[in-house]
């Protein structure tokens, strides 16, 4: 008999190529700063045609450790959503990636430069706390909807501490000489939590054959 259980359709991945992939583009625009130059979100250059900065702009940094920090969330992150299905990752990176990036364009006339996976990385992370969140709640899993709910209420303080501070956590940005962009992590944490949402409406629940239902099959 098959196994039509929900964990046993899973698309689990060996290797998070995607993640990989990544982090190793992060790495080259980093080392080459005429191309992050090219790729940054940069609105003059948005608006006159280069629409491509919308995706690539996350993948350029101001500096070592402002890569570091987005690099390594994403390298934990991505790996444990990407292994868990391919295509729904790369689903939520590109919807992320291109939701910030509008959402900056729209909600920020002023930000004239972007740069930084720490919004991606705060789409990955609410996804995994807002799936733990709905699955927990779904199932009665009191020990699973905890691990979902108080990270996620952790990370909406964070975001709301941000935008009214003006700083990042984690990253020194007068440092590395650039400026806070909080509204990007507050842009992919409402994507991540959108897109579990969204995925947990199109699966349906296997109902389980009970005793009744066998009776009267016979």
């Amino acid at each position: 008999m098959a196994n039509t259980e929900q964990g046993a359709t899973i698309d689990r991945q060996p290797w998070p190529l995607v993640t990989i992939g990544v982090l190793l583009f992060s790495v080259a625009t980093h080392l080459v700063p005429p191309l992050a130059g090219a790729l940054e979100f940069d609105r003059g250059a948005v608006a006159s045609g280069q629409l491509w900065r919308l995706l690539t702009g996350h993948a350029t940094h101001y500096g070592g450790e402002h890569l570091l920090w987005d690099g390594a969330v994403l390298a934990v992150l991505g790996a444990v959503c990407e292994r868990a299905g391919r295509g729904r990752f790369l689903g939520l990176m590109l919807t992320s990636a291109l939701g910030i990036s509008l959402g900056v364009w729209l909600a920020a006339p002023g930000m004239q430069f972007y740069r930084g996976l720490s919004g991606i990385d705060s789409a990955l992370f609410a996804w995994v706390t807002a799936r733990w969140t709905i699955d927990g709640w779904g199932d009665r899993n009191w020990p699973r909807l905890a691990a979902g709910v108080l990270p996620l209420l952790g990370f909406a303080g964070k975001c709301c501490y941000e935008c009214v501070a003006g700083v990042t956590l984690f990253v020194d940005s007068s440092a590395a000489a650039f400026t806070p962009a909080p509204l990007a992590h507050l842009l992919g944490g409402v994507v991540g939590v959108a897109f579990a949402g969204v995925l947990r409406r199109g699966v349906r629940p296997v109902r389980r054959p009970v005793a009744a239902d066998r009776a009267s099959a016979v």
